[in-house]
Order: C-alpha cells, then structure tokens, then sequence
C-alpha cells in the first residue's frame, strides 16, 4: 500500500516538473518521502529531488542528496552515471573544476537516460568535463582523463568541437584552442548551469596555457609568446605580470628587453641556511644532554616518596 501510495505522489512530482510547477512538485515530492520504505524507492527520491534542485539552480543541496543515492545499497551502472553526472554538476558550479572533471569523466552517455536528459545531456557532459578539464588539469591529465578514457571517449565523440578544442590543448596549439573557446563564449553564457563560470574557466584555461607554454624555458621572448596565444606583447606582459603576482609563474620579466626568464632559487644561500640550521639542531640536543648529565650527576631532581600503610 506504501508504496502504491509513494508511486501515485512520484508521477504527480513528475507531472509538476513537466510543466514548470516546481514549488507543487516540491509539495509532492516531500510527501512521497514519507512513504519511501524500499532501497530503490530512496534511490528515486533521490534523484528526483537533484532533477529539481538542478532545475531550481539550487546546488548546494544536490551534494547532500547524491551522497546519500550513492550509499543507497540499489544501485546499478546506469545509475552510478548518474551520481557521478550529479557530483560533476555540484563540483562544477561551486568552483571544484578538477573534481568536476574527474566526474564528468565516468560518465556513460547511454546510462543518463531520458528522465536525466532535461538536466544533463551526453552533450553537456563533454562541454563540462571538456572545460572543467582544462581550467583544472595539465596537459598529461587532460590526456589521459579525457581523451584517451574509454569512457568519456563516447561523449567526445557526440561533441567533436569539444574533443578538437582538448586535443589543441594537449598539442600545445594554444592559438588555435583560444580561438575555438572565445568562439564558444557567447553561447556558453546562455547555458543554465554553466553561464555563472565561464568567465572564471576562460580565464584559468588561458592562465593554465600561459603557465604551461612557459614551463620547459628558461627564458622566452614576449613576442613569441604573444604570437602563440593570438595577443599583443603589451598585453601578454600584463597577463604574466598577472600570472607572477599571483604565484602561478615564478619568473621575472625584463620589461627593456621583452624576455620571460626563469626564476632560481639561489642554491649557496639556500646550502648556507641549511646547514645553520642543522649546526643549531645539534646545539640545542647537545646542551640539552649536558644539561640532563650534570642533574644526574649531583642527584638533582624531584622524587615522589611513597607513603607507608
């Protein structure tokens, strides 16, 4: 009888959310709750309840609910694509772009089902997981998490922009890869999960190129380096002025000369601290035995005296 009852409140919740009725669905929803008694009942509730705080852009409360579903004891693969595509959505909006990808990444695309199409996409999968990556992951990451996963293969296929875009990335053509992003950005701004980060993932993408292209130099012409990422030099030496001040890239730049050199530790100075250090360690132990020696040695101490019945 319960769960007759709980069905009918879930196809009411489900009708609600057809027609945009959210706060009646919610009514309908929080009533089934009370009759979720099986396993695979609290799984659905579950996930019905991600769908429409998804639907509301209310994410802070999907993280709580996709935990819960993934400790559900019912679950088969269909459905852990599902938990993994709820636990990327909630990385992706509160900012954890690595851990999103890393979720977007297991995703199957034939497991998402119709009943999550309305949320994710296999296609939305990939544009996520795709810029998630790139804002997050080096090159080898992106790589291996990505381009070469089985997997996320299958959403990449369904997005072949989206794996060209990752395969620039990797190629080191930055240009190219900018190019197809900033191409990208307008349309990116009217998705509904995605709209509130573009402009942070752009730009930790573009920051992530500056800081890899640069990593094999010692030092690098500014000019090379704006005709690789499509800008001026006086832009390119705002952005790694940027990028210094920041601590991602630990450079200087000889602003005379329009060259990027590497920074080094100054290894005599750093050999000279170290062995202070060291010769202070020593000392301290050492005084410490001398002095635990002479307390011994005149019978100095504290002794408790037990006391006789």
């Amino acid at each position: 009888m319960k769960e007759n009852i709980r069905q009918c409140y879930h196809q009411l919740t489900n009708l609600c959310l057809e027609q945009g009725d959210y706060p009646t669905a919610e009514k309908y929803l929080a009533r089934s709750r009370e009759f979720c008694t099986e396993p695979q009942a609290v799984f659905a509730t579950c996930m019905t309840i991600i769908r429409l705080r998804a639907l509301q852009r209310q994410y802070s409360d999907i993280q709580n609910f996709t935990s819960k579903a993934h400790h559900t004891p019912f679950k088969d693969e269909a459905s852990q694509s599902r938990i993994f595509a709820s636990y990327g959505l909630y990385n992706m909006t509160t900012g954890k772009y690595k851990d999103a990808a890393t979720s977007f990444s297991q995703v199957k695309p034939q497991d998402l089902g119709s009943s999550f199409s309305d949320i994710l996409s296999p296609q939305d999968v990939a544009l996520y997981g795709v810029l998630c990556g790139l804002g997050s992951l080096d090159r080898a990451e992106v790589q291996s998490k990505l381009l070469d996963s089985p997997t996320f293969r299958e959403c990449l296929d369904m997005a072949p922009q989206l794996r060209d875009l990752a395969i620039d990335f990797c190629s080191c053509r930055y240009a190219a890869c900018l190019a197809s992003l900033d191409r990208l950005k307008e349309p990116l701004s009217l998705d509904v999960h995605l709209s509130g980060q573009v402009a942070n993932l752009c730009e930790q993408i573009r920051s992530k190129g500056i800081v890899q292209y640069f990593a094999p130099f010692l030092s690098v012409s500014l000019h090379r380096m704006a005709e690789a990422f499509n800008t001026d030099v006086e832009s390119m030496q705002r952005e790694v002025a940027k990028l210094i001040g920041q601590r991602q890239l630990d450079a200087k730049i000889d602003s005379q000369r329009k060259i990027l050199h590497a920074s080094h530790a100054d290894q005599r100075r750093s050999t000279y601290n170290n062995a202070l250090r060291v010769s202070n360690d020593f000392l301290d132990s050492t005084h410490a035995l001398i002095l635990r020696m002479n307390l011994l040695k005149h019978d100095f101490g504290i002794y408790l005296v037990r006391q006789k019945k």
